[in-house]
């Protein structure tokens, strides 16, 4: 992603902070934006004063990482940049010495979006300010493609989306835009910023980054064996078949030949690693120990970079709906009137002619339609809700 697009979550973090991690999955943007801040840093500190590095260089082979920081510390060094933490072993008891022994020192590191510093070897979660970054929302794809300026592109929550979601989309498309058209392009290639020479070179970018965290970033943090990652895999493909759909793990366990438990681990390590979105019967549900009511990937891209037949458009319709606002942090949970629920809300979705049926009884329930550009009573445009973030 060029450097010149920034990010929201550039300005939301709290830089002053002396250990700040990002989180996310592969390809979302977490380099290009420890990088803008560094440029930021160095305007600031000036530019010998603040190194990156990546924790997957050849260096930390024969050099520690509490040692390196001593050394740049010792140099007159302000700001370190850590790229990809999770490479390096005991990257959490390094990172809490160095928390501990240079208070002078101010530390910005990314990592996979699997971590659990409670669970990580040197407990950073009383030290570390941790920050999840997720692929562009659809509000920001437009802004990104010049689409839509950012004054006019803001976010919303989702009870303005719902209170005035006629005045927001009339405000955003009274210029001619057609958002109902264009989110079909930023489903097949807009959650991950990329900006590849074509669309087959994007999707296949895509799919790579999905193996290689299978491959890469799940066994260390899992203690997974490369037999394990191989039947991943074929979870994944399965997924990718089926979604969306409610998983029969009796009838998965018996396809890979393991046990249900084990299933029901690989399908919570392929949600932790955002490849699949596991959608629970409770808001306040523990997603590791619930079976999942329905299974869906992580974004509507990844539909299109798997493996299989082009995506169902119903497929693609729940699938944004669901990263839209798991990605928004709101919690969401199978409804057995609608397609989903949060703390507030039923919602339906569906094409242009869903009709009010099944929600008519429910005054907090809405259709999210897809293929209209301004919405009617309790019919919101299905694109309106990639403006959460």
């Amino acid at each position: 992603m060029p450097t010149a697009i920034r990010r929201p979550l550039l300005q939301q973090i709290a830089w002053t902070d002396r250990l700040i991690g990002l989180r996310g999955a592969r390809g979302v943007g977490k380099t290009t934006l420890l990088l803008q801040h560094g440029k930021e840093e160095a305007a600031r500190v000036g530019l010998g004063n603040v190194l990156y590095i990546s924790l997957d260089d050849l260096l930390f082979r024969q050099q520690t990482l509490i040692d390196f920081a001593r050394e740049f510390r010792d140099q007159g060094g302000q700001v370190l940049l850590l790229d990809e933490v999770h490479r390096y072993p005991d990257w959490s008891v390094e990172l809490k010495l160095i928390y501990d022994k240079f208070d002078d020192l101010l530390v910005r590191f990314t990592s996979s979006s699997i971590i659990e510093l409670s669970r990580a070897k040197g407990d950073l979660s009383r030290r570390a300010v941790m920050y999840d970054m997720y692929g562009l929302s659809f509000r920001e794809y437009l802004i990104w493609r010049d689409y839509l300026p950012a004054d006019i592109a803001v976010s919303h929550s989702l009870t303005e989306i719902i209170t005035h979601h006629q005045d927001i989309a009339w405000s955003i498309t009274e210029d001619g835009l057609e958002p109902q058209r264009l989110l079909i392009e930023y489903w097949k290639d807009g959650y991950y910023p990329y900006r590849p020479a074509s669309p087959e070179t994007y999707l296949r970018q895509v799919a790579d980054a999905a193996t290689t965290v299978i491959d890469t970033d799940l066994p260390p943090i899992f203690s997974l064996t490369s037999a394990t990652t191989e039947k991943i895999k074929r979870l994944l493909v399965a997924v990718a078949e089926n979604v969306p759909y409610k998983p029969n793990i009796s009838k998965l366990a018996q396809q890979l030949e393991i046990s249900r438990p084990t299933v029901q681990n690989y399908l919570y390590y392929l949600h932790q690693a955002r490849l699949i979105g596991l959608l629970p019967s409770e808001l306040r549900g523990i997603i590791r120990t619930q079976k999942p009511e329905k299974v869906y990937l992580d974004n509507p891209t990844l539909l299109y970079a798997m493996p299989n037949r082009p995506p169902n458009t119903g497929n693609l319709r729940e699938t944004y709906f669901y990263s839209a606002l798991s990605t928004a942090g709101l919690a969401l949970a199978y409804s057995t009137v609608g397609d989903f629920k949060t703390d507030e809300y039923v919602f339906e979705v569906g094409g242009p002619n869903k009709k009010n049926t099944q929600l008519q009884s429910l005054p907090n329930g809405y259709r999210a339609l897809d293929g209209i550009g301004v919405g009617f009573g309790n019919a919101i445009p299905l694109w309106l809700f990639g403006f959460l973030r």
